[in-house]
């Protein structure tokens, strides 16, 4: 068993290798743990390292190339073989017992790995968490309300109820775009459900209305926006995929932010924001 102070010490020796090849290994490695469950595919993993890829052949390749130098520091070879020889990549993963649609494997990454990186400050630490998570975790704090309190902050975390009617009546719309589809329009927080109290959780100021698009690009912590409304964009946040998401660096909030605002805000630019490259 590696454990997480063992990884730590092999990551940061070989960040001092500025190789093309490791380089690329290290933003497969962050792509990995970025993704959903940690869970990615090998055409993916080759996409994170050079967007010009295609197929799972270079992560394949590469991927296995920087996991076997993980594994040569730790002295460690992997117990599953193919052909008589290591799959190196298990030095960092383990395979999902599915694979993708094209029937390349989909890789899980270890949490002993997961942990390092976050020790080491490679990577802006990323919960795990989902709506039903959430609401069973919370369960003892909405057992303590009354039944309407209740209801209306189990809803608040859906992004329903008068929560979500406060923010409509607040931005009439999208608060970027403008958009009134009511019926496509995300009721977000700023500060997660799950981290507040329960008057935080129904608070109007916590939360942007929002189009699909920019909601998840904004719960994932890949745009957020300074005191002024202005967006910010996360160096994560490829270009080309913000082009294909429709965000642009000129995009701002449509109304003026209070000062009841702020507070939430500054907590997502804090702690759910991904400023690290």
């Amino acid at each position: 068993m590696i454990t997480v102070e063992q990884y730590m010490q092999a990551l940061a020796e070989l960040a001092n290798d500025q190789s093309k090849l490791m380089q690329n290994g290290f933003a497969m490695l962050k792509a990995n743990y970025r993704s959903p469950g940690r869970l990615i595919s090998a055409t993916r993993l080759s996409q994170a390292a050079d967007e010009s890829y295609t197929g799972h052949g270079p992560a394949n390749i590469q991927y296995g190339h920087f996991a076997r130098r993980i594994a040569s520091l730790l002295k460690y070879t992997p117990d599953v073989v193919a052909n008589d020889y290591p799959r190196w990549t298990y030095t960092l993963c383990t395979a999902h017992e599915h694979k993708d649609r094209n029937g390349h494997f989909q890789w899980i990454l270890r949490p002993e790995v997961a942990e390092a990186m976050e020790s080491l400050g490679m990577v802006d630490p990323i919960g795990t968490h989902d709506a039903l998570d959430d609401l069973q975790a919370m369960e003892e704090v909405a057992s303590a309300l009354s039944e309407k309190e209740r209801s209306t902050y189990q809803k608040a975390r859906i992004g329903q109820g008068p929560y979500r009617e406060r923010l409509t009546n607040y931005w009439g719309g999208c608060a970027v775009t403008g958009c009134q589809m009511h019926e496509v329009l995300i009721a977000s927080h700023m500060k997660p459900w799950r981290e507040c109290n329960v008057q935080e959780a129904v608070d109007m100021p916590n939360g942007l209305l929002l189009a699909p698009n920019l909601d998840a690009a904004f719960d994932q912590g890949f745009i957020t926006f300074d005191d002024n409304g202005q967006i910010m964009l996360s160096p994560q946040l490829k270009p080309s995929n913000a082009a294909l998401l429709g965000i642009a660096e000129d995009m701002c909030l449509r109304k003026e932010l209070t000062d009841y605002h702020l507070p939430y805000l500054q907590y997502h630019r804090d702690n759910v924001f991904r400023s690290k490259p």
